[in-house]
């Protein structure tokens, strides 16, 4: 994965440079000079180039246009996975990257599992909790 490139959502595939037919799409929320062609996948915000996107990323973006120090983000471009997403803007894309997100959770979930169930083996196979063999070790008497 190349890491130095942004996660951008091109609008359309025309030319960044305004035309009469383009006067329908946006202007880039950053420059404000040309036609934005991209929107970020995680604020919405349109832009014209890399070089706006990379600068939207490096500004605090207030949420839900308030301005206070605690409300701000910075955008890291990813999509919000746990956002809501009406039924009208349900599609095949947004199905898939449930799934992805559901088996994601999964994996986490199992992984704890064994990870709990390795500690809980240790325990059962000493006869003490994990906490008391470091203890014994260091000759402090420690009851649980």
């Amino acid at each position: 994965i190349n890491r130095n490139k942004p996660n951008l959502t091109p609008l359309t595939k025309m030319s960044a440079t305004p035309s009469p037919a383009d006067s329908t799409l946006p202007p880039c929320e950053i420059c404000n000079k040309k036609i934005a062609i991209y929107c970020c996948p995680r604020c919405s915000i349109k832009t014209c180039s890399l070089e706006c996107c990379r600068s939207h990323k490096l500004q605090s973006t207030p949420i839900d246009g308030n301005s206070e120090q605690n409300s701000t983000i910075i955008c890291n471009g990813k999509r919000d996975r746990t956002k809501f997403c009406s039924l009208r803007q349900f599609s095949d894309s947004q199905l898939a990257s449930d799934y992805h997100f559901l088996e994601d959770v999964l994996k986490v979930s199992d992984s704890s599992k064994r990870i709990y169930q390795g500690i809980a083996r240790e325990h059962k196979n000493n006869g003490h909790h994990p906490a008391v063999g470091g203890t014994k070790r260091a000759r402090v008497d420690m009851n649980i």
